[in-house]
């Protein structure tokens, strides 16, 4: 067991220090330290995020619906709709622009 493992950097001086030192005899800063609950916290949101990476995809009921309307955004023409004439010249004047 090396003396290394027994000091840490002081966060605001950088000398070394006690691991177990509440305060910097240096600087006087005091050293903050996770405490139980702030684990507990971290390890949940970490599983939290695994558990959104590792998730199943939605049903194929949803994704052919969400697929259909991808395919009518990037592809305006395929989907004929019932609209005005003139509507539709002003549409065909500005894409010909």
């Amino acid at each position: 067991m090396g003396s290394e493992s027994l000091f840490v950097k002081c966060k605001t001086c950088g000398k070394d220090i006690s691991k177990n030192a509440k305060s910097c005899p240096h600087c006087g800063e005091k050293q903050k330290k996770l405490s139980i609950i702030h684990w507990v916290g971290i390890v949940l949101v970490a599983l939290f995020v695994i558990g959104l990476i590792n998730a199943p995809d939605q049903p194929k009921e949803a994704n052919s619906s969400s697929n259909a309307a991808k395919a009518s955004a990037e592809n305006p023409k395929q989907v004929k709709i019932a609209i005005p004439s003139e509507q539709e010249q002003f549409i065909n004047a500005i894409e010909n622009y």
